[in-house]
């Protein structure tokens, strides 16, 4: 159902495990300075007998940075032989010079995802291989952090030892939902009856571009909704894609919400694109950048038993060395099989994996998902063990919590702070006597209907 919508989307785990070994290829690898340092390189054997690979431990053992359990289970994972199984063959040590000298180079992340709380989980992802990275997110997936936003990421970058270079790798991905009984937009959240939705932004530009029209949400570029200034530029830089790309009042009736993503894509890729041709140097970096849609293919009802899984659809994947650009294709790296995808996760039989057309599925679990339904059982069955071993000891008097008046009584200041934000103080009503001044309300309608007639 997701590939009907998606033709090329693969499974979250291998869409980031070609990408770490695509990008592996032409030096960039998962250390980075704003995030814990990784482990050193291992030599790989193919299982063909064909030789041997540099493989990053990362995409072997796929640490994250996910709380203390997730440590833990890094370490633990650290702590093996390595003997286990990865996407090019059965790793073994190596006590060449080469494999115990090797050291990865040095990079940057930089992630550009929607704001919704979803999007973690690939982002949790791409930091267990590439290191905390710089984040430059948006409502929707609009890129607004400008050239200043992008330098302040690359600020970050460490040097590499080898070439005196900086490293950057950019993702960027909107997102969209396609629950498991193939509904479109629709999504469940846990906590939440019924059915939410994603990408919210992206669904009311959507609908907002059908019922008002195309022409009257192709604003000026460069103004804005003071109250809603990300999806005021998210839903403009929208339209004035689809007039470019010769849609009309009437033609955009008929999109879909999975139109309207790919669109958003394009346009997000796009402007990623030209903020980086203002901003990295390329004699003093190389650079890759990795675009496409997030899919989340979640349980109709998020706590029933269904798999709760996620799907990347990559657009482009290329990167810049020496000023030379390479395209990449992630669909000739090999996928990993369940196995594999078992192991990177601790060998958990527990883990639910399984081959979807060319990709492996993963049901997303802790740290990954953003909050699991195993998680929030295991909460239940802690807090009730809990209250019953208190009733069995007979401590519910000393083991209960003070009463609602007297904790709030305890918690409340005496006096008033220091300083309190008052809205009356805002910037958007500062300058408001300027919107609602009628001369420039006139001149601003006389330049929004020149911008709309020159562009026709």
């Amino acid at each position: 159902m997701v590939q009907k919508q998606f033709p090329e989307a693969i499974g979250a785990d291998d869409f980031v495990q070609r990408v770490e070994m695509a990008l592996h290829a032409f030096g960039f690898s998962g250390e980075n300075s704003i995030g814990e340092p990784r482990p050193r390189c291992l030599k790989v054997r193919s299982d063909l007998g064909t030789g041997w690979s540099c493989v990053p431990v990362s995409s072997l053992f796929g640490e994250n940075s996910g709380g203390e359990g997730a440590r833990q289970g890094g370490q633990r994972r650290r702590a093996r032989r390595p003997d286990r199984a990865c996407s090019t063959g059965m790793l073994a040590s190596d006590p060449s010079p080469a494999a115990s000298s090797y050291a990865p180079p040095l990079l940057a992340a930089m992630v550009n995802l929607c704001r919704d709380e979803v999007t973690v989980t690939l982002k949790q992802k791409i930091d267990a291989v590439f290191g905390a990275s710089f984040s430059t997110n948006g409502l929707g997936g609009v890129l607004t952090c400008g050239a200043v936003g992008m330098g302040a990421g690359f600020s970050h970058s460490p040097i590499c030892g080898t070439t005196g270079k900086e490293r950057y790798v950019f993702f960027s991905f909107p997102h969209i939902s396609i629950n498991s009984r193939g509904e479109v937009g629709p999504m469940s959240r846990p906590g939440r009856p019924g059915q939410s939705c994603a990408c919210g932004a992206l669904i009311k530009s959507w609908n907002e571009i059908r019922s008002e029209g195309l022409t009257c949400n192709c604003k000026i570029p460069g103004v804005h909704d003071a109250v809603d200034p990300e999806y005021s530029i998210l839903k403009q830089r929208i339209a004035r894609r689809l007039r470019h790309e010769g849609e009309t009042d009437e033609s955009v009736q008929q999109l879909t919400l999975t139109d309207i993503t790919k669109v958003a894509e394009r346009t997000i890729s796009d402007d990623l694109e030209f903020l980086i041709s203002k901003t990295v140097d390329v004699n003093k970096a190389d650079y890759a950048v990795i675009t496409g849609v997030q899919i989340h293919n979640w349980a109709y009802d998020f706590e029933d038993e269904s798999p709760n899984l996620e799907f990347v659809a990559p657009t482009s994947a290329y990167v810049v060395v020496n000023g030379q650009k390479t395209h990449i294709d992630l669909a000739a790296m090999p996928p990993l099989t369940p196995r594999q995808i078992k192991m990177l996760h601790g060998g958990s039989q527990e883990v639910v994996c399984n081959q979807g057309g060319q990709s492996t599925l993963r049901a997303e679990d802790p740290p990954y998902a953003y909050d699991s339904k195993d998680a929030r059982k295991n909460q239940k069955k802690r807090l009730e063990s809990y209250i019953s071993l208190i009733k069995e000891e007979g401590l519910e008097g000393v083991a209960a919590l003070p009463s609602t008046a007297s904790l709030q009584q305890a918690v409340t200041l005496k006096g008033e702070p220091a300083r309190c934000a008052t809205a009356d103080n805002s910037t958007i009503l500062i300058d408001a006597k300027f919107t609602n001044d009628e001369t420039l309300a006139a001149m601003r309608a006389e330049l929004e209907s020149k911008y709309r007639q020159a562009t026709k």
